[in-house]
């Protein structure tokens, strides 16, 4: 077999040799021109980029793929830096705690910058109620009526067992207190000789020839109808005790929602949003039922067991939690759209999914979301919300 000629193809060091020729360009030196605004020979991606920041419309999203060092990242950041800055900031996005629906928050949105604010005024709000409701109960212009609502239910019940202790001297019996294990009860038993006997002891006479059986008879009548009576008195003193019950609470219920009413007008002016108008009444009356937690704050037995240990003990940090505000997203120093750079886009970063100790965003004054877990963390546990 004929052996190729290979060396007429082979080429000399000076055609090997490409030299750029000064002359083809119209500057001194590369401190004249301006920096390179895009990827070179990538100008369909750099449209696709630049159509996908500007669309408004949900629902679209931008992907870039590519070889790791081709500048995709720093070409994103350059196109992200060209928005222009709206006027209008993304709002803040908080949970509040749904008074006729504890098992599930609700979500309200408002402007920039309010959602801590309304945070901060919240926890002023429960401090000052935990201030001043235990003054409240001491005053002594309230204890002065409870007193008075007191004594006045007290002595209706007191009337309506001294109406039936009448009626049962007249009937020849009389009302005992009976010990039956640790509790004690009244009980209408027969006088017999100026002395109150029971039943037992009368059948037992009259077993014996010693009482009369006629007698007998009449006075377990005359038993059955008193003790029909002490029944109807014992329902009628507990729904005065629950009458008493209802006006106490009331009375404090007036005084503290005179209180509330104020304080609650000044949130409702400051945060007119409608979002929160339902939420503050819902409040109102959530507070006014609740008003004895405040009260009895201090009496509690955890007060001075240590924090870690009441974690332990499964003690909750805040024991008025329900008052509080969530800030779940604070845009209040964003300028521009929220983005939110996620190195790792896995479904879970994606996403989000939420967990009970969660690690949250680090916000950065230009309005980018950094992950603080890292450039190159493996996994994504919090909530991601553009």
């Amino acid at each position: 077999m004929a052996k190729a000629d290979t060396d007429k193809y082979l080429l000399s060091p000076e055609q090997v040799r490409w030299i750029c020729d000064p002359a083809a360009f119209d500057f001194q030196t590369t401190e004249d021109l301006k920096p390179l605004d895009g990827v070179i020979g990538q100008k369909r991606a750099g449209e696709a980029l630049d159509l996908g920041i500007h669309l408004r419309a949900p629902g679209f999203h931008v992907f870039a793929s590519g070889v790791a060092g081709t500048g995709k990242l720093s070409t994103v950041r350059r196109a992200l830096g060209r928005l222009p800055r709206s006027p209008v900031k993304p709002q803040d996005i908080l949970y509040v705690f749904d008074f006729k629906n504890p098992k599930e928050p609700r979500a309200v949105k408002l402007e920039a910058g309010k959602g801590r604010r309304l945070v901060k005024d919240m926890r002023q709000f429960v401090s000052e109620l935990a201030e001043l409701v235990p003054n409240m109960f001491d005053n002594k212009e309230l204890k002065s009526k409870r007193d008075a609502i007191v004594e006045s239910y007290k002595e209706k019940q007191k009337k309506i067992f001294r109406d039936l202790e009448s009626d049962i001297r007249k009937s020849e019996f009389a009302m005992v207190q009976i010990q039956i294990g640790s509790m004690v009860r009244p009980a209408i038993l027969p006088m017999i000789e100026e002395q109150p006997m029971a039943f037992e002891q009368l059948e037992q006479l009259a077993a014996n020839g010693n009482f009369p059986e006629r007698k007998l008879d009449e006075l377990r009548q005359r038993h059955q109808q008193l003790t029909g009576r002490l029944e109807g008195a014992m329902k009628e003193a507990r729904l005065l005790d629950r009458q008493l019950k209802d006006a106490v609470k009331k009375l404090e219920q007036d005084l503290a929602g005179a209180i509330l009413d104020g304080w609650l007008a000044e949130l409702r002016e400051k945060y007119p949003d409608e979002s929160l108008q339902e939420y503050f009444s819902d409040m109102r009356e959530y507070t006014l039922e609740n008003l004895a937690r405040f009260k009895n704050r201090g009496d509690r037995d955890g007060e001075n067991i240590p924090a870690a240990m009441m974690q332990m003990m499964g003690a909750p940090e805040d024991e008025f939690i329900e008052w509080q505000v969530n800030l779940l997203v604070d845009n209040a120093r964003t300028n521009g759209p929220a983005v939110i750079m996620e190195n790792t886009p896995t479904y879970k970063n994606l996403f989000g999914t939420i967990e009970k100790n969660g690690n949250a965003h680090r916000q950065l004054d230009d309005g980018f979301h950094e992950d603080p877990r890292g450039q190159h963390s493996p996994r994504g546990r919090r909530l991601h919300r553009v």
